[in-house]
């Protein structure tokens, strides 16, 4: 069945608060229209096994997606799915360890090894439109700063839309590296403008200096031709 472009719209906007939210630390209550908090977790068995699922490929992806004429997607500049408008999994989520379960199709898209370890849901969120997940990037434990994961699905559990900003530890340390490369050099650079500058000042005045100088000088040797006359 072919999505309504309002639905992909609502799970695009819970999508960017929640991850805006992540970015900033803060939370917000869980709203819920038809279930408890307690009902978000699963407490069934699970039959899958992430050694045995399959790990999608773009291609993959695009092919699962051909019939949908709103399917996008959009990589990030380290080259991992950052933004996906569609499907990506045929799993049928219907709570947070399922979500969990159908990126194990996608991890090597995203960068993951192990997404039950490296993930930690944060928010769940309800309404007549489907369901939205919100989940905090960690590593050993422990929250990763402005990194984490939302998925959105309709009331069938079908996903319908993938938001990332999940990163692979190497990669986000890498990127500190440059980024504290890069912060060195402009300190570098600003002080080597500094003391040009500094320079081209110190030049300037004791020109203007010799130049004074030299016309009093003139101003007295004149004066003194004049006295001898």
């Amino acid at each position: 069945m072919k999505r309504e472009r309002g639905n992909i719209g609502k799970s695009l906007l819970y999508a960017v608060l929640m991850t805006g939210m992540v970015a900033l630390g803060l939370s917000y209550p869980v709203l819920s229209m038809a279930k408890t908090e307690e009902s978000y977790r699963y407490s069934g068995q699970i039959f899958y096994d992430p050694d045995q699922m399959e790990d999608y490929s773009l291609s993959d992806i695009k092919q699962m997606n051909e019939s949908d004429e709103e399917f996008d997607f959009m990589m990030s500049e380290e080259g991992y799915l950052e933004e996906l408008y569609g499907t990506y999994s045929n799993i049928t989520v219907d709570s947070w360890e399922t979500a969990i379960y159908s990126l194990y199709n996608i991890k090597t898209l995203l960068g993951m090894d192990h997404p039950f370890e490296e993930l930690e849901l944060e928010e769940c969120y309800h309404d007549d439109f489907g369901f939205s997940y919100n989940f905090r990037q960690v590593n050993k434990g422990k929250p990763v700063s402005d990194r984490g994961l939302v998925i959105s699905c309709d009331g069938q559990g079908k996903i319908t839309m993938l938001s990332s900003s999940y990163l692979p530890m190497e990669t986000i340390h890498s990127i500190e590296q440059r980024e504290l490369r890069g912060k060195s050099l402009r300190i570098l650079v600003n002080i080597f403008l500094l003391i040009a500058v500094a320079i081209w000042i110190f030049v300037m005045v004791r020109t203007f200096w010799n130049l004074f100088y030299r016309e009093e000088r003139n101003k007295e040797m004149e004066t003194d031709k004049g006295e001898v006359k």
